[in-house]
């Protein structure tokens, strides 16, 4: 064939490829990058947001036996928000109180949980990031992911450590939640303040808890870190299939189960053209191919040859 009638034919097959492949959203794999996108913003996004305060109540009376004589009463809150580092809050409470009015102090707690809550909502942003980057990926680069072996292992391997961070970080955080509730709630505080609860020259000060705060949302943040460490780990399994490892797997498999009714009369199953997993030629071509292909032939042997003389009728002519 003339070189140059091959080269447009070439350039039409170029022309031909779709430029996006929006069929892998309907497949696992591609689903399930959505729901990771969708769960790994509402992680990190409602704990960047929390924010709750607890509070608590100091007042101080003139003696025991005068209880309704109260002379000074103060509310103290103690703010808890992101990204939990309670080293750089401070709480002012009533310290004491007498003739000339009642003292506030401030007072510092040594309590960081700043680690592990950065930890988790990093893990949140870059499994945003990627899931952006994979959609990308499999829906314009689709041609580069499914002819170059490379990608799909580079997948596999980011995978599996981003179910490794959303283990490490939902379960740190999620201990490290029960000790932020316990450390900031009021009760604890109240125990940290050496007057309260006390009588300090016939001065009675009672501390009572007001509000422990507010913690729902930060649940459900971890709620949604759990589920990500789930589909992270379900993914992994989608991601392997499109490597050539799971390809090797599967292609002895389908040899065995090829070679145990394949052979016929003893001659070796003869692989198509197409290579690969194709299917398989399981007997020699002969007349009874040619005969299951072309029923209607009669005795004819040869396709498109013309009947010779003795093959038709006298009677005809």
């Amino acid at each position: 064939m003339d070189p140059q009638l091959q080269q447009p034919t070439g350039t039409a097959g170029m022309m031909n490829v779709p430029p996006y492949n929006t069929r892998v959203i309907k497949e696992p794999r591609g689903m399930i990058r959505i729901i990771q996108l969708v769960f790994a913003i509402l992680a990190f996004s409602i704990t960047t947001s929390f924010d709750t305060e607890t509070s608590f109540t100091i007042s101080c009376y003139q003696s025991k036996a005068a209880t309704n004589q109260v002379r000074y009463q103060r509310k103290s809150t103690y703010q808890v928000e992101y990204p939990f580092d309670m080293s750089q809050t401070k709480l002012t409470y009533l310290e004491s109180c007498n003739e000339n009015g009642d003292e506030m102090k401030d007072k510092m707690f040594d309590i960081d949980f700043s680690s592990s809550a950065q930890f988790f909502v990093a893990t949140g942003i870059l499994s945003f990031a990627y899931t952006i980057c994979c959609l990308y990926g499999y829906i314009k680069l689709w041609h580069l992911y499914e002819n170059n072996p490379f990608f799909p292992v580079v997948d596999l391997v980011i995978t599996a450590i981003f179910t490794i961070f959303w283990l490490a970080g939902a379960s740190a955080w999620a201990a490290n939640v029960s000790d932020l509730k316990h450390y900031t709630g009021p009760r604890y505080l109240i125990e940290q303040l050496p007057h309260c609860n006390q009588t300090i020259q016939d001065i009675e000060y009672d501390c009572f808890s007001e509000s422990p705060g507010k913690w729902s949302s930060l649940y459900i943040s971890l709620i949604f870190g759990f589920a990500n460490l789930f589909i992270w780990g379900a993914s992994i399994w989608f991601v392997f299939k499109e490597t050539h490892f799971h390809q090797r797997t599967m292609q002895p498999m389908m040899m065995g189960s090829g070679g145990a009714g394949g052979v016929h009369g003893g001659m070796p199953p003869m692989m198509s053209a197409g290579g690969g997993g194709g299917s398989m030629m399981t007997q020699p071509i002969g007349t009874n191919q040619q005969q299951q292909a072309y029923p209607n032939l009669g005795d004819q042997t040869t396709i498109g040859q013309i009947p010779t003389g003795n093959q038709f009728s006298t009677s005809g002519y």
